[in-house]
């Protein structure tokens, strides 16, 4: 269980107010629902629980949060083949030549996998009925019934990573691995075990495929899996599906049942004295649409078919999530933002979308996440401090629409001993230090990723046409070693960029973003249409809420995220006795 590593770069490194009324076109026009206000947060509800230093333990539960949306294929083989590192980093003690413990072990540990897809809410974008079962995960651990098996990775006695099969049965539970019989019970028990641990990890990681849904609930699947005190069963519209958008009429979504299922295995997951460290792997910025009302406007609705807000709310921030009745009278009293269904007088009212798709916004369904409150003067999606709530409140809103005891903290955990990690679209220049690690970040590493426009590095900047400040491509991506340059959008249906990298040698055959006759102006493509490097999207919500929560970031386009998973072990440390 010890190993020697007398490396000096780790030895440095450890020293809605009121109610508002819609009318669609979608609906064949006129008809008018109402977006009701329940399920809104009160900020004074459930007091914040005070941030001690953490009572250190010597059990962890490891939850994975995978978005498994298309062209995430690459990336989940990258953190698959990390997978043995990271838990042998976790279990065994680094020593130093003299054999002098360096770190401190894991003793007991579980990890689950858990996927972005929650489906589409009762529209057809994202149905498992239409498509296939993974567009709705439902917020359960994965393997799904039926799947499992194929080739996962482990390391040798060289720390060389070799693939192995997968072992057989893997089920919808924990993989938990313990020292021995003393610390706890487990699938798997000491060193030996810990390979087989190891190997089963990446397995189910690598479960987690890359057709789901492409509306990414990374944050809310979190939340539904980990914290809800009453996960719903289902959170359904009916509607009846069309090419060119789906008919729902008045219908609201519909929230019903208590998921006894994700319940138990939450409980066979989530220890009562364990350090908790979620882990978000995601290239796209979160999605978490709010099943509330009418909120299922933005996925049920065809192209072009979306009402915009006020010209005024371009100017909305983006980080303004607007969500409690406060919210709302700033939005529409102080920065004069109202939507178009709620009041037409406004003459962008009458603005078609654009039909040049050449850099433009054409309402594209593919983007119906992206910045909502400035294009359509709403926001659908459930607001940040859900889930800054949900990883320091005592209490919390359930699906149920009650606020109760927050499951993390029912045993008496404290926030310090919960890590959210966010391993997302973000310039690794930004987030890593000078040895290549994810570093913890100052004031000013924040405002470079998530400050205000015009303080923020433009690389994090949303936004379907090219950005001032970064360099335009023109067929060779070195002109900005970040993202290769900006490029030029011709179906509206794409954003820019956060970073980009070399895809590994052992990636995934197929070339999805390079298809097409875009190829050639595309920097993840070689000159022969070949996709020789993988893309991120500026992670925004989740880099927000680890700011907030004073979680890790790091980043998706570190090759072979080796910066990002040695800097994840390195915070884990303090949370270890």
């Amino acid at each position: 269980m010890n190993r020697l590593l007398g490396s000096a770069l780790v030895l440095a490194a450890l020293g809605c107010g009121g109610k508002t009324v819609y009318g669609g076109p979608a609906d064949g026009g006129g008809d008018e629902g109402v977006l009701p206000d329940d399920g809104v947060i009160d900020p004074d509800t459930g007091p914040i629980i005070p941030p001690p230093p953490p009572k250190a333990s010597d059990k962890v539960d490891l939850l994975f949060v995978i978005d498994n949306s298309i062209s995430m294929a690459d990336k989940q083989l990258e953190l698959a083949r990390r997978i043995p590192e990271m838990v042998r980093d976790l279990v065994e003690p680094l020593r130093d030549p003299s054999g002098k413990p360096l770190t401190k072990p894991v003793f007991d540990l579980h990890i689950g996998v858990i996927t972005s897809s929650l489906g589409s809410h009762g529209t057809s974008a994202c149905a498992p009925e239409v498509t296939n079962r993974r567009n709705d995960d439902r917020g359960h651990l994965l393997p799904r019934a039926g799947e499992g098996g194929g080739t996962g990775w482990k390391v040798d006695g060289t720390g060389t990573v070799t693939s192995a099969p997968c072992p057989t049965p893997v089920v919808a539970s924990p993989v938990r691995w313990a020292f021995d019989a003393s610390k706890g019970t487990a699938d798997y028990y000491g060193s030996a075990g810990a390979q087989q641990a190891e190997l089963a990890t990446t397995c189910v990681v690598q479960a987690a495929k890359d057709d789901g849904c492409g509306y990414e609930e990374t944050l809310e699947s979190m939340y539904h899996f980990l914290i809800d005190p009453a996960p719903y069963d289902s959170a359904k519209v009916k509607c009846t599906f069309g090419i060119s958008g789906d008919a729902c009429g008045n219908n609201k979504i519909l929230v019903e049942g208590l998921d006894e299922e994700l319940l138990a295995q939450r409980k066979a997951f989530l220890r009562p004295d364990s350090s908790v460290v979620i882990v978000v792997l995601s290239d796209e910025n979160d999605a978490s649409l709010k099943p509330a009302g009418l909120n299922w406007l933005p996925w049920g609705y065809g192209k072009g078919q979306m009402m915009r807000g006020w010209s005024s709310c371009d100017g909305v921030p983006d980080e303004f999530e607007p969500e409690s009745p406060a919210d709302f009278s700033r939005l529409h009293n102080d920065l004069k933002c109202f939507s178009c269904f709620e009041d037409a007088k406004d003459p962008n009212c009458a603005v078609k979308w654009p039909t040049d798709p050449l850099n433009n916004d054409i309402d594209n369904r593919n983007l119906r996440a992206f910045r909502q409150v400035q294009r359509f003067g709403y926001n659908f999606l459930w607001g940040r401090q859900r889930y800054v709530d949900g990883l320091t409140k005592a209490s919390v809103l359930g699906s149920d629409g009650r606020f109760a005891p927050n499951p993390l903290f029912a045993s008496g955990r404290s926030p310090g001993n919960v890590l959210f990690a966010a391993i997302v679209g973000v310039p690794k220049e930004l987030v890593n230090g000078p040895d290549g690690v994810a570093k913890p970040l100052g004031a000013g590493d924040w405002e470079k990723i998530v400050g205000p426009v015009g303080l923020r590095d433009p690389h994090m900047i949303e936004s379907i046409a090219p950005r001032p400040g970064v360099p335009k491509y023109a067929g060779d991506p070195s002109i900005d070693p970040i993202n290769g340059g900006d490029r030029d959008i011709f179906d509206g249906g794409d954003l820019q960029y956060a970073c980009i990298a070399p895809r590994s040698s052992t990636a995934p055959s197929g070339s999805y973003d390079c298809e097409g006759s875009s190829a050639k102006s595309n920097p993840l493509c070689s000159s022969t249409g070949v996709q020789v490097r993988f893309k991120a999207y500026p992670g925004l919500r989740h880099l927000r809420v680890a700011r907030e929560v004073n979680g890790f970031v790091g980043s998706i386009c570190d090759p072979g995220l080796t910066g990002a998973v040695r800097g994840l072990v390195r915070r884990i440390q303090p949370l270890i006795r």
